[in-house]
């Protein structure tokens, strides 16, 4: 169960919300989203994006629901701050906060200008269990909420949709995330999300570098995370490339994610 909701919230996190506009334009986002696996509900998610002209501010929070929460007492808030200059992402600092079966986890990590410079991580790894990341892999990556905004800079906005390479470091793991634009699909209209039209699938592959479990706890190496599928659309109203749909496989069943809520305010 815990590695459904860490798995699953590393890749949803870290789905870029791709904007027309250029990055300086100042706007706030808020998106809610559901997600279900073997056809229960068993996580929320609520995040908000503040655009500024220099800056931004990212927050998210998850929420486990229904057995899976009552099982697991799941919660976790996310916070990214950093400057924009030249269109150019310079993340600052990273805050995660969790709390799982009643033990806390924290991640905190404060940036200098290729990566994080400090990192705090609690309850501290044991090394018996989990691979080290060491400072080299870490240069020139981007915590997991930044990452949301990392795809808008003009190198990856001149790209074509889904076609982006995104280098994730988040306090325990380093991993890439590969966005491989799938086709163009209509949505039919559904019971859970808000969305109904035409939208853009994209695979995702989840590339694991470092800080991997090395016991027989969770998922090994020698288990790569399979593809996950999303889609990409521009809700009525928006001039936004919005995650609305996104589905993966898992042990415990399917798990499919909806677009419930989406707020722009200029």
């Amino acid at each position: 169960m815990r590695s459904l909701f860490h798995g699953f919230a590393a890749l949803v996190l870290t789905t870029p919300i791709a904007l027309a506009a250029p990055l300086e334009q100042p706007r706030e986002i808020s998106i809610a989203v559901d997600v279900f696996a073997g056809g229960l509900h068993v996580l929320t998610i609520d995040s908000r994006t503040r655009l500024k002209a220099d800056g931004y501010n990212l927050e998210t929070q998850l929420q486990s629901r229904g057995f899976a929460g009552w099982v697991s007492g799941f919660s976790q808030h996310t916070l990214s701050e950093g400057r924009i200059a030249d269109g150019e992402l310079q993340p600052s600092v990273h805050l995660n906060k969790g709390i799982w079966r009643g033990d806390s986890r924290l991640v905190e990590m404060r940036y200098g200008d290729h990566g994080p410079v400090e990192v705090t991580v609690e309850p501290v790894e044991d090394p018996s269990e989990r691979e080290p990341v060491p400072a080299r892999l870490r240069r020139d990556t981007i915590d997991p909420l930044s990452a949301v905004l990392f795809v808008n800079q003009p190198a990856y906005a001149q790209a074509g949709a889904c076609e982006w390479k995104v280098p994730v470091f988040d306090g325990r793991r380093r991993y890439d995330l590969r966005f491989e634009r799938i086709a163009e699909e209509t949505l039919p209209a559904g019971r859970h999300g808000v969305y109904a039209g035409p939208a853009v699938k994209c695979r995702v592959h989840y590339d694991s570098i470092a800080g991997r479990y090395t016991g027989t706890r969770w998922r090994t190496s020698s288990e790569p995370m399979p593809p996950s599928h999303v889609w990409f659309a521009k809700p009525e109203g928006t001039d936004l490339w919005v995650p609305v749909r996104f589905e993966a496989e898992h042990s415990l069943g399917w798990v499919l994610a909806y677009l419930t809520r989406l707020d722009v305010t200029p």
